[in-house]
């Protein structure tokens, strides 16, 4: 057991540093001087399965019945959310002298891994396939994972109470997969002589042994924001990372089948234990999937709003932000976001946030001005998943570095 649990946080924190954030909000507009930022963060949430099951699948351990049925009495017919994201970045912003103007230089990376299922999915993973005896248990579920990177040129401009900019270059993609069951259904023979398994869908990867690395795809990708000022409010939206990647290899499977085996029980399980691995090669050889020239992938891009209003000189302030997903299975996503500076180097920030892949969340945050231009933020939307056994799981951490110059 020790050697299981050991693994298992291993494998948990592995996939965390390989895994992403989802967008957060973010400060408004560019800045005045020239100045780096650099950021990193990491998010994980479901909107429904509660956080003591998820560490039991991670972590390893005994899964009882009790425990099953607590989760699944929660989860809605369909489309139930879980999302992992992590992003690093770096932002470099220079003026041009005696202009409104500014250049900058954005890189990052960006790894996404979501799954949207039915209850009947997790039903048949978690129960197996034997208190369905009889009967046509229908079930569906999608997964993508995507891995990619961004290298852009932007121009800025700032002017009065009006600034703007738009961000553009290439963009590429080390890894892609994308399964969507659409339709699903298992029947057991009451007689216990086979089971059918009957689905429809369709698999894409772009290598169909999970390597990943540069120059297998290549793409384009761009963002842009308006923003308008007043002594006291900030508003601006942005459509954020609209782009399209083009990769060089391609397999995918249509799949509309009848498979039968003989027997009467499928268990993912040993024991009630966490044992589910999936073999690539056995997936492949399994689905028929082939190769298929050239695949077009269309990055998660986002529509974002942005509402500051501050009290004495931004002593106090209130933030709304908004995302609207665009080309993910996240939901859109809202955040309330009061401020206080406790003193005149130091903010605190409270955080209450629903959507995305998760549900209703609280957080807090700290941004420090430090010495020689240095400014700080920490920030973790997701307290109540990480610490509340019973609500919806969810872990976030954001660090974000700006130097001004």
């Amino acid at each position: 057991m020790a050697k299981r649990i050991a693994t298992g946080s291993i494998l948990f924190l592995l996939t965390w540093l390989s895994t992403a954030m989802p967008g957060t909000y973010r400060p408004l507009g560019p800045p005045d001087s020239t100045a780096l930022q650099l950021h990193y963060g990491l998010h994980g949430a479901t909107d429904a399965v509660p956080g003591k099951f998820a560490g039991k699948v991670l972590f390893g351990g005994y899964l009882d019945h009790a425990l099953k049925q607590d989760a699944i009495d929660r989860l809605g017919d369909n489309h139930n959310l879980f999302g992992m994201k992590a992003s690093w970045g770096m932002d470099f912003f220079s003026p041009v002298k005696g202009s409104p103007w500014q250049w900058s230089v954005h890189l990052s990376a960006h790894q996404l891994k979501e799954l949207s299922f039915s209850r009947s999915a997790f039903h048949l993973v978690f129960f197996g396939n034997k208190p369905s005896t009889g009967e046509a248990y229908p079930f569906s579920l999608q997964y993508r994972e995507l891995d990619y990177q961004l290298f852009q040129g932007g121009i800025h401009y700032r002017h009065n109470r009006h600034y703007g900019g738009i961000r553009l270059g290439p963009a590429s993609g080390t890894y892609y997969f994308s399964g969507h069951l659409e339709e699903g259904t298992i029947y057991t023979h009451s007689d216990g002589q086979c089971i059918e398994l009957m689905m429809q869908g369709h698999l894409h990867w772009s290598d169909t042994a999970g390597n990943k690395g540069f120059f297998r795809s290549s793409g384009l990708a761009g963002s842009i924001t308006y923003g308008y000022e007043t002594k006291n409010q900030k508003a601006y939206i942005a459509l954020e990372n609209l782009g399209v990647i083009m990769y060089n290899t391609h397999f995918n499977s249509n799949i509309d089948s009848t498979w039968h085996y003989k027997g009467v029980e499928a268990n993912f399980f040993e024991d009630n234990n966490m044992q589910l691995n999936v073999n690539r090669d056995s997936l492949l050889s399994w689905s028929g999937a082939r190769h298929n020239g050239r695949q077009q992938v269309l990055l998660p891009a986002s529509l974002r709003v942005s509402f500051v209003h501050g009290i004495q000189d931004y002593r106090y302030s209130v933030a709304l932000y908004g995302s609207y997903p665009l080309f993910s299975l996240a939901r859109p996503q809202i955040w309330v976001v009061p401020g206080w500076k406790i003193h005149p180097n130091w903010k605190v920030m409270g955080v209450v946030s629903y959507g995305g892949y998760g549900a209703l969340t609280t957080g807090l945050g700290l941004r420090a001005s430090l010495q020689y231009g240095l400014d700080m933020e920490l920030v973790s939307n997701n307290l109540m998943g990480m610490w509340l056994n019973n609500h919806p799981a969810a872990a976030h951490a954001l660090v974000r570095v700006h130097k001004a110059f």
